[in-house]
């Protein structure tokens, strides 16, 4: 493994996914690069997660689509909370990545490599 994916990183990500295996995937991947990661199958999930955490949350992994909160809603309700919360959509197909992604957005069609995450998850949170 490289030396960068074994150091400790101080950034929280809540990963907000309905699909466990993918979920998991994630999570495994984000834990091996030393990242503190929350995760939630549902929207209300999240949400209270994200009440009950005691730190900041640096960034959000959300479906885009299949969460009772749409990615987008989930993100805006979560911003009340932590205004500069980065975000990274993950797009199901046939449904393509937004065009009109704001600041601090970014999205990852599915499926994707977990090296792809981590170009994401690196560049959104450098």
């Amino acid at each position: 493994m490289p030396q960068e994916e074994t150091e400790q990183n101080t950034n929280t990500i809540l990963v907000a996914e309905v699909f466990n295996e993918l979920r998991r995937l994630i999570k495994t991947t984000l834990d091996n690069a030393g990242y503190q990661v929350l995760e939630a199958r549902t929207a209300e999930e999240a949400l209270s997660i994200a009440h009950a955490h005691h730190g900041v949350l640096d960034l959000l992994l959300a479906n885009l689509d299949h969460l009772q909160l749409r990615g987008r809603q989930l993100a805006q309700v979560l911003r009340q909370l932590t205004p500069d919360l980065k975000v990274i959509y993950l797009a199901d197909p046939p449904l393509n990545c937004p065009t009109d992604l704001a600041l601090h957005e970014d999205c990852i069609q599915k499926p994707f490599l977990p090296e792809a995450l981590m170009g994401k998850v690196r560049h959104a949170l450098p």
